[in-house]
């Protein structure tokens, strides 16, 4: 037997469906669903292929409805201006330059420093308790810690495609201030174990990314 394209005469039915054209519908959907073969009515019986065609059909009505409900509901949104209040305290503190706390400081490298304060304390304790706890050594001083930070900004301005490049001793890329400031292999311990909370005394609903 020779396969025929589907033809469906809109006489075979009645009722809703009568007067679609569904020979065109047929070829649509076969066509979209990537059946470029011709098809015969044994392969593809009428009725059922009839019956798929309806339940696709009353799909698209439905949401061409859903659609056409949420354009009227955006056009009836009616918009209205609320004042909303918000209560600011007070600045307390006193404005202006703190000079105070840069009093002795008398390089810029003094002025960096001055604001860390204790921090700078806390944080080589930090880290060096946490290498401690995942049976590790790293003994970092304050000192150190300082180098590490120092050499970030002026990893800033002066950029290479890699960090660890700035200790390879390529004449292109050599930049023999940060060897002298830091090994590369302890800068590396430095970045890998850097902390500033005890694991151990994490809260149960903590929220805090710095542990």
């Amino acid at each position: 037997m020779t396969n025929a394209p589907m033809m469906i005469s809109t006489q075979e039915n009645d009722g809703d469906l009568e007067g679609r054209d569904w020979s065109k519908i047929c070829e649509r959907n076969v066509l979209n669903r990537g059946l470029r073969q011709r098809v015969s009515h044994e392969n593809y019986p009428v009725e059922e292929t009839w019956a798929s065609l309806e339940d696709s059909v009353d799909e698209k009505d439905k949401t061409d409805e859903t659609e056409s409900q949420k354009e009227t509901d955006e056009a009836d949104r009616e918009w209205r201006k609320i004042d909303v209040f918000e209560i600011i305290e007070n600045y307390q503190l006193e404005e202006g330059a703190i000079s105070e706390q840069f009093v002795g400081c008398v390089t810029p490298t003094d002025v960096f420093v001055s604001p860390l304060g204790d921090n700078i304390e806390n944080v080589t304790y930090q880290s060096n308790l946490y290498t401690v706890q995942n049976n590790k050594t790293l003994k970092m001083t304050e000192g150190e810690l300082l180098a590490f930070i120092g050499l970030h900004p002026f990893m800033g301005y002066h950029e290479l495609p890699s960090w660890k490049m700035y200790w390879n001793t390529s004449e292109n890329v050599n930049v023999p201030l940060v060897g002298k400031t830091i090994a590369r292999n302890r800068f590396e311990q430095i970045l890998t174990y850097l902390h500033v909370r005890n694991n151990q005394k994490i809260p149960s609903n903590n929220k805090d990314k710095a542990y």
